[in-house]
Order: structure tokens, then sequence, then C-alpha cells
């Protein structure tokens, strides 16, 4: 839970750093646009959005096993008690002044930093909603696969 609060924490000033927070172009992927998603963000009311990603904070069991396809902002953390370096999909809320950021983990053996795009990068991405256990605390993030990473094309 601890990482949780300093996810909401990081996420509150990166978005407060960027002079707020916009909605992104829609990739114009052919694949992504034919695939079935139990729940698509991308192109989502913003407010849904919000409603969405906040019911998947709270209530992140219910959405286990679902696959999730969403847009927003890369942003990595080092978390020290682990020693490691976690990801995130940022999120603006409705107002978009404000981000929610789900963990991500990008399946394919990529190495952070090299291989990932840069801090704040517009991204897609796509995968099942999953759990892990950690230091005794359960953790939830999406699977992305190799595929279902890109960054978004710029407006």
């Amino acid at each position: 839970m601890k990482k949780y609060l300093l996810i909401i924490l990081v996420a509150a000033l990166v978005c407060l750093s960027a002079s707020g927070c916009q909605n992104k172009v829609k990739a114009q992927d052919e694949q992504a646009e034919n695939a079935v998603y139990d729940f698509d963000l991308v192109g989502m009311n913003s407010n849904v959005i919000y409603a969405l990603v906040y019911n998947m904070m709270m209530n992140p069991e219910e959405y286990v096993g679902k696959t999730i396809r969403t847009d927003g902002l890369f942003h990595s953390e080092y978390w020290e008690p682990t020693d490691n370096y976690y990801q995130y999909v940022l999120i603006p809320d409705a107002a978009a002044c404000c981000v929610q950021g789900l963990e991500i983990i990008w399946r394919g053996g990529h190495e952070f930093p090299g291989d990932y795009p840069e801090e704040n990068a517009p991204i897609i991405v796509a995968g099942m909603y999953k759990s892990y256990e950690e230091q005794g605390e359960t953790y939830y993030y999406i699977d992305v696969s190799e595929e279902d990473f890109m960054l978004e094309p710029r407006a």
C-alpha cells in the first residue's frame, strides 16, 4: 500500500509540473483498433476513464483476468525497499489536472532505462490485469506483451 501512496504523490507532482495534462491523439494502429478488450480506455470520455481507473484502484481484484487497453504518460519510479524500478502508465483525470497510475510490466526481456521510452512520453499499452505478491503486499499491474506497448504518435 505504501507503494501506491508513492505512486499517487509522484503522479500529482508530475501533473502539476507539466502545467496540466492533456488528452492525447488516438493511435492509428489497425491491429489495436480491431482487437477486443474487456476495457478499452483509449478514446473513452474522460469522466468514464476516471471512474473506471478509480474503481480499479479501489477494487483491483474485480479486474484480475480482464484485458485492458489504455493510453497515458510513461513513468518509472524507484522504490528503495526492493531496490527496483517500477513502470507505470499515468492516466489523467476528467479535469486533466491530476493523474492516476497503473503499474505495467512489459514482457520481452526489456531493460530499464535503455529499452523504455523517455519519462512522460505518451504511450498506449494493452494487456491482462494481474497481481503479484511482494513484501507481504498484493500489487496489481497490466501484463503488457511485446506488441502491445507502443509510443503514441505525436499531434
